[in-house]
């Protein structure tokens, strides 16, 4: 049973003005933060009409041999927790906000408790004939969850051509057995906040943390691209760590992201590029460094310099 959609509190215009109405000085600051501006997308119901004022994903479950719904919730619960502490530690790195700490309700707080993924159950055992191929690594199939997807977003009714900024209708998040074990082993509670100046080792110790939590994204239009049969040379699916999932939601509206050819956000993996890709929004520019990186090394080994 699928349960209730949430139902969130309506935003007003301008979230920041609404916060301090009474204080210019403190708006004109506050109002350079990109938190504000996020929020204020969210306070546009038409922008979601699946779930207004809300922002977050179509998480698709993939069961495999020996899992349990409680293993599952707990991971996601983990996920979850996780991804909400990392967007109420945007406030810290922000340059507007060093010398003038938030206090409670903060921007970051609102985007945090608005957040909601929407799961649902994808047995490859119910499928005839198409399968869904979660090993080795390299050789993932989630082409049948791709089309699962689609079929979803085309029962909604809406828009796309207008919603092409709204993530929740364009790319899904896989959860399969591998990325699983992954945010099982984030801990069931985060440690308290503080500004990333104040205290470097506190954050260091959140990044080695959370960095190498990960789960699938698939984007819907070059799913449906593999299949009208169209020569696509790149993964519909790639993996994309804990860190970089508000990007993939809030860099979209902007027009950045769905400007861009699904294989320009393709990040080669640093260690395993043959096999294992990432999202990324800046995966072109990170693409050519370390490509230059392993081509240096490979010519001072031929070369007898480098032995490692």
């Amino acid at each position: 049973m699928v349960p209730p959609l949430p139902i969130f509190s309506p935003l007003p215009i301008d979230p920041c003005y609404a916060a301090y109405p009474d204080d210019d000085a403190r708006y004109q600051h506050e109002n350079r933060r990109i938190s504000w501006k996020s929020l204020a997308l969210l306070a546009d119901s038409t922008f979601n009409t699946y779930i207004p004022y809300g922002w977050g994903f179509t998480v698709y479950r993939v069961r495999f041999d020996g899992d349990s719904d409680e293993r599952f919730q707990s991971a996601l619960d983990r996920f979850d927790l996780w991804l909400r502490c990392l967007v109420r530690a945007v406030r810290y790195g922000d340059d507007n906000v060093r010398d003038n700490f938030t206090g409670p309700n903060d921007s970051t707080d609102q985007i945090a408790e608005r957040l909601y993924n929407q799961v649902f159950e994808f047995d490859p055992a119910s499928l005839p004939d198409d399968t869904v191929i979660t090993e080795p690594e390299g050789d993932e199939d989630f082409f049948p969850v791709g089309a699962a997807f689609s079929e979803w977003v085309a029962s909604l009714d809406v828009d796309l051509a207008a919603s092409r900024g709204n993530a929740r209708y364009h790319q899904c998040l896989i959860v399969d057995k591998t990325a699983l074990v992954t945010l099982e082993k984030l801990p069931a509670e985060v440690p308290p906040l503080h500004h990333y100046e104040t205290n470097n080792e506190h954050s260091r110790s959140l990044f080695s943390t959370y960095n190498n939590a990960w789960v699938w994204v698939l984007d819907r239009q070059s799913n449906e691209r593999l299949a009208a049969g169209e020569n696509v040379d790149f993964s519909p699916w790639l993996r994309v760590r804990l860190p970089t999932i508000e990007a993939l939601w809030f860099e979209r509206p902007k027009g950045n992201l769905w400007r861009l050819d699904w294989r320009q956000l393709t990040q080669e993996d640093r260690h395993k590029w043959e096999t294992v890709a990432w999202w990324h929004p800046q995966a072109l520019i990170i693409n050519g460094v370390t490509r230059q990186v392993r081509e240096s090394r490979a010519k001072r080994k031929d070369q007898g310099i480098l032995t490692l």
